[in-house]
């Protein structure tokens, strides 16, 4: 005899991705730049954290709650990573920070390169949040 599987409910799902996100303080102090979607059990969770531990308790621990059966975390980033996808887009002299996605450029512009040309390279970076690029070039 088959037995059916039993679904949660996605309100209950989401209660208990926000309670271990009130729990470990990294992802606490996250919160307003995370965002997470549940449907059908399916997870989706969108933002930035500040490292990649805390992308990684994140990551790890969502599938461990009742209820989720896929977790997709292809929107989520971690400011560390970031830094280091930018590192390959910035020129020599080129210094960026930063803040849960939110990129300020700064430091000598070389010779030959515009400002405008950087800005748009960084905006291009996957995990930028391109209305949140200053430059002080």
């Amino acid at each position: 005899m088959a037995t059916a599987i039993e679904t949660r409910p996605a309100s209950d799902i989401e209660e208990d991705i926000r309670e271990l996100i009130r729990s470990y303080d990294p992802l606490k102090q996250a919160r307003p730049f995370l965002d997470f979607e549940v449907k059908d059990g399916k997870v989706t969770l969108i933002g930035h954290v500040r490292s990649m531990q805390a992308r990684r308790v994140f990551v790890d621990n969502v599938p461990d709650i009742p209820g989720v059966k896929k977790i997709d975390d292809k929107k989520l980033y971690d400011d560390e990573t970031l830094r280091l996808d930018l590192g390959k887009v910035m020129p020599r002299g080129v210094r960026v920070r930063v803040n849960y996605g939110m990129v300020t450029i700064s430091g000598q512009l070389p010779k030959g390169s515009s400002a405008d040309d950087i800005v748009e390279a960084v905006k291009g970076v996957p995990g930028v949040r391109a209305d949140k690029v200053m430059s002080e070039l």
